[in-house]
């Protein structure tokens, strides 16, 4: 079986130095970055975009974690609503508040470039990393993400750079920066505790020493204790215990009740439901939604253990439907016919490459199988919900970084067979 070993052959990287194909390729990305952000303008397409752009508005102009400047809320995790509120005075008056954001991401969207290449380059040499760098800028969804206001761009950056991080050549401090990186994580999207708690494992694993012990338990206090203090933050603000945010009981709803289906998502019927809770403060919705779901769960055991994984394998669903109760989907055939060409590839190649690609600085296959374990944890977390194309983005990273060393195989199969019948025929 081919591993891939120092300086694998490369059909191009033997003919260019290869960090001229980088930086040709980096800035391929900057311009089509500034050019996207032109053509899409400053519209706002989304509840959920204007939620964290009127939430980080506030916290910028009156210090207040609120929608309308007055109330606060807890309604969005805080780490995204506050990196977009400190982004206002780095761009100043260049540009409109959802441009600045919007340009911003499209920023967190080349960073993420750099670390995707960084990452595979470290698992599996060069050449691997730059075919990483370009199946990252032609999988549509990550620039279509990073054109809008929402935290995924910024969370798939904080993955590569954590993941950079643990398989980064280190001594057992490093889990001191890993624990910040993904704090960071964790008060952005909640979900990521699981991908925390998976590294931390492996780290404990690869080093087998006193010492990661004492540095594992410290960034579980580090990440404790920052999770209680803004818990704390909102038990003073509603009086009533709040984990991070309160959109978490709507959620469960929307994947959990009678009306929710595999693929149904934010278009799930829970209107009966919100009726309810129309004179309810937030915390008292988020509590109703979570209690509703448990009850239907509870009652529909069965029910729900199917509808779990149907939503678990709808993970890999290469569309979502975007009509809210009967209004006209967004979604359009050739839309889903990219979606489909560029993400089933991917995996059917992140598939050889599990195989193909062993950890460089090992020997080993240990880090793919840490990588599968984030990408299939994170379904599975999401299914407790719903699961939609836009959570998988961030994740999407791994199967771009397990397929790169299978397409560079390829290429060299293909490039020896074709160099041999050159050979022959001369």
């Amino acid at each position: 079986m081919f591993h891939l070993r120092a300086r694998a052959f490369s059909p191009v990287t033997s003919m260019v130095d290869s960090r001229k194909i980088v930086y040709g390729i980096m800035a391929l990305y900057c311009l089509i970055g500034v050019t996207y952000l032109f053509l899409i303008g400053d519209k706002v397409t989304y509840g959920d975009e204007a939620d964290y752009i009127q939430i980080a508005n506030n916290l910028y102009d009156y210090g207040i974690f609120s929608l309308d400047g007055v109330n606060p809320t807890a309604l969005r995790p805080p780490g995204f609503p506050f990196l977009l509120a400190a982004a206002k005075p780095i761009f100043g008056n260049l540009f409109d508040d959802v441009l600045t954001f919007k340009a911003l991401n499209i920023i967190l969207w080349i960073i993420s470039a750099v670390l995707i290449y960084r990452v595979t380059k470290l698992l599996y040499y060069e050449e691997a990393g730059i075919i990483s760098l370009v199946l990252f800028l032609l999988y549509p969804v990550n620039l279509y993400t990073a054109g809008t206001v929402f935290p995924q761009t910024f969370t798939q950056m904080l993955l590569l750079a954590l993941l950079y991080l643990t398989f980064k050549p280190g001594s057992e401090v490093k889990v001191i920066p890993i624990s910040m990186v993904s704090i960071a994580l964790v008060m952005t999207v909640p979900n990521f505790l699981a991908t925390y708690l998976l590294i931390l494992i492996y780290l404990a694993m690869v080093f087998r020493s006193k010492l990661i012990l004492i540095y594992t338990v410290l960034s579980l206090l580090l990440m404790v204790t920052v999770i209680g203090a803004w818990s704390w933050r909102n038990y003073n603000v509603f009086g009533q215990n709040v984990f991070i945010s309160t959109n978490s009981g709507i959620n469960l709803l929307l994947g959990n009740s009678e009306k929710a289906g595999f693929n149904t998502g934010v278009t799930a019927d829970i209107r009966d439901h919100m009726r309810v809770t129309r004179q309810m403060n937030e915390v008292q919705a988020d509590r109703y939604y979570k209690d509703q779901a448990v009850n239907w769960v509870t009652k529909n055991y069965r029910m729900a253990a199917v509808l779990f994984c149907g939503k678990f394998l709808n993970w890999f669903n290469y569309k979502n439907p975007l009509s809210i109760y009967g209004t006209p989907s967004e979604g359009t055939t050739l839309r889903n016919f990219v979606l489909a060409l560029t993400f089933y590839p991917i995996l059917l190649f992140s598939v050889g490459g599990s195989f193909l690609g062993r950890d460089r600085l090992t020997g080993s296959k240990n880090s793919n199988l840490l990588l599968w374990a984030i990408y299939f944890t994170a379904a599975a977390t999401y299914a407790v919900f719903f699961t939609r194309i836009r959570f998988r983005v961030p994740f999407d990273t791994i199967i771009i970084i397990l397929a790169s060393p299978c397409i560079l195989w390829l290429s060299h199969k293909a490039f020896r067979k074709r160099h041999l019948t050159t050979t022959l025929n001369g």
